[in-house]
């Protein structure tokens, strides 16, 4: 006669419980793309003044690239940023689906988007599509009521315990979604950081402000708006735009 033998297998805790397990499921690819844009802002902040060209081309970049939905929500009123690019395609159109772009404009969303040095179309409309299948839930990706700092933080610095099911079938037959996976990165960096920094220098010669300030600076605003929605947040952002109206050359 046969004995079988049962193993146990120990769920994982959504939350790390040591800092060793925190070290171990940091997803390296969001701590750098979240990371690095602000080490690179605080050190300019410290050693490239503001030129008023660089500060212009820093808002139009945000209002290209991002969306000021978050902060109209934040403050119950449409101000600040255009909602265009990043909102329109990633979070309208390839997370909810609401309405048919014709093929050129579906294309343009998505280089454009990549401005927000956000990560590709699947990887934010996975994400954004269990949280409203799965809200409050264990499988929701951001729940809130697991502290302020995985609220805030964690859940995108850490790999998920528990991966939530989610349809992509329609983003993985599209032909402009899996272009952009493909040449996410490339494109990402282009739009990102050379083409502002390229526009700075080449148009009045601020080469550091345009990385710094159009590139960087935007790409934090972006990060904290979209990934970090909170109203302590938002008041430190308006800070950062107010120190930066008082030292532009």
């Amino acid at each position: 006669m046969t004995t079988t033998t049962y193993t146990t297998v120990k769920e994982i805790p959504i939350i790390p419980a040591t800092w060793g397990d925190l070290f171990k499921r940091l997803d390296w690819l969001n701590v750098i793309c979240f990371g690095t844009p602000h080490l690179f802002t605080i050190w300019g902040f410290m050693t490239v003044s503001w030129q008023w060209e660089t500060f212009v081309l820093f808002l139009v970049g945000l209002s290209v690239s991002s969306t000021g939905m978050k902060l109209s929500e934040t403050f119950n009123a449409h101000c600040i940023i255009l909602p265009l690019a990043f909102v329109v395609g990633y979070h309208r159109l390839w997370s909810h689906r609401t309405f048919v772009p014709t093929r050129s404009l579906e294309y343009s969303l998505a280089f454009v988007s990549t401005s927000a040095f956000q990560r590709t179309i699947l990887w934010w409309a996975r994400d954004h599509r269990a949280h409203h299948r799965h809200i409050d839930t264990d499988l929701d990706p951001c729940m809130a009521n697991r502290g302020f700092w995985w609220r805030h933080l964690g859940w995108f610095l850490i790999k998920p315990a528990k991966v939530a099911p989610v349809d992509l079938t329609d983003l993985t037959s599209n032909p402009a979604v899996m272009w952009q996976v493909k040449w996410y990165w490339p494109m990402s960096l282009v739009t990102s950081f050379v083409v502002p920094m390229t526009i700075a220098g080449l148009g009045w010669g601020d080469w550091k402000g345009g990385l710094l300030y159009a590139g960087c600076l935007r790409i934090n605003l972006v990060h904290n708006v979209c990934l970090i929605p909170s109203f302590p947040v938002i008041i430190i952002i308006m800070l950062i735009m107010l120190y930066a109206g008082n030292t532009i050359c």
